[in-house]
Parts: structure tokens; sequence; C-alpha cells
């Protein structure tokens, strides 16, 4: 039980204030669909963490750096900035746009936490506890994050124009990007 406590507590203050939460919460505002955005971030973490758990030892012989984890991030984060703006009406879920923008901003948020620092964490963590065990505290302090972020957010959002919320949340996005693609260019 404190190799549970000890992962959700390690991760979930790691993941305050972190890129991927700033991306969460730009495409939850970016559409109104908090559940959604919440659930996709999860995912895409809970990906990112399986894979740093099960297959970290062959992540440098496949992908060779973080380097290119990091631009592939970047260029997915850019890609989904335009999106959202390209977007005429943000409140049609049933679009093709926005179902691309859902995908695309999983396999950013899997790409983008792929070597990031939490995931280190967890494999620290895996090394000295049952890593089981931390993947589900990491999952588990990662969400309790996102939906505490998302939930003070929506809260603020109410009294903010849909039309600049929708652009700022893109350009947050186009800016992550940014920032993924210079950090990978630079390491």
């Amino acid at each position: 039980m404190i190799d549970l406590a000890i992962a959700v507590l390690t991760i979930g203050l790691m993941e305050v204030g972190d890129k991927t939460m700033l991306a969460t919460i730009s495409f939850a505002l970016a559409r109104r669909k908090y559940l959604r955005a919440f659930l996709i971030s999860v995912t895409g973490f809970a990906l990112a963490s399986a894979v740093a758990v099960l297959v970290t030892s062959l992540l440098d012989t496949f992908v060779g750096s973080s380097r290119i984890l990091s631009i592939a991030a970047g260029v997915l984060f850019l890609i989904i900035g335009i999106l959202i703006l390209r977007e005429k009406n943000n409140d049609d879920e049933s679009g093709h746009g926005s179902n691309t923008a859902s995908a695309t901003f999983l396999g950013a948020v899997t790409l983008a936490e792929l070597g990031d620092k939490t995931e280190i964490a967890i494999l620290g963590l895996a090394i000295t506890y049952s890593p089981a065990v931390v993947f589900v505290g990491a999952i588990i302090g990662y969400a309790l994050v996102q939906a505490c972020a998302l939930y003070i957010v929506k809260r603020v959002a109410r009294r903010i124009k849909s039309d600049l919320l929708k652009k700022g949340a893109a350009l947050l996005m186009i800016g992550l990007g940014i920032i993924y693609i210079v950090m990978g260019a630079l390491a």
C-alpha cells in the first residue's frame, strides 16, 4: 500500500504545471469537452507509462534518442493547434476534424510523455517497487492532477467567450509544439 501511495504522490506532484497539463487544458477549452480531454490525456499517459515500465531498455534501440520523440510530439501539437483554428463549429462532435484532433492529441500526449521526467520517475519507482503497482499509482496520480486542473479551468472558462478560448487554446498548442520541437533540436 505504501508503494501505491509513493507512486501516486510522486507522479501527481511531478505533473502539476507540466506541459502535458497545459496541453490537456488547451484541448478541453477549445472544445468545451472536459471529460473527453481528460480521458484522452489519461489514456495517452497510460500508454506512455506502459511503454516505460515494459520496454524502456528497447526504446533507444528502436528510436535512437528522445530528440525524435520530442520533435514528433511537437509536430503533433502544431497540427492540433492548426486543426483547432480551422474548425468552424466546436459544438459538433461528430465532425471529422474533431475526431482527427482527438486522435492527434492522443498521439501527442503519448509521445510527449515518452522520455519525460515523469516516465523516468516511473522507471526508478518500478525498479524499487512492484512495476504493476507503480503503473497503477502513476495513472491515479496523473488522473487526479488532470481532473483537479480541468475542474478549476471549467469553472473559470464559463465566464470567457467561447471564440476567445478556442483561439487561446489553439495558440497554446502551437506554442507547445514549438517548445517541443526546439527542445528536441537542442537535445
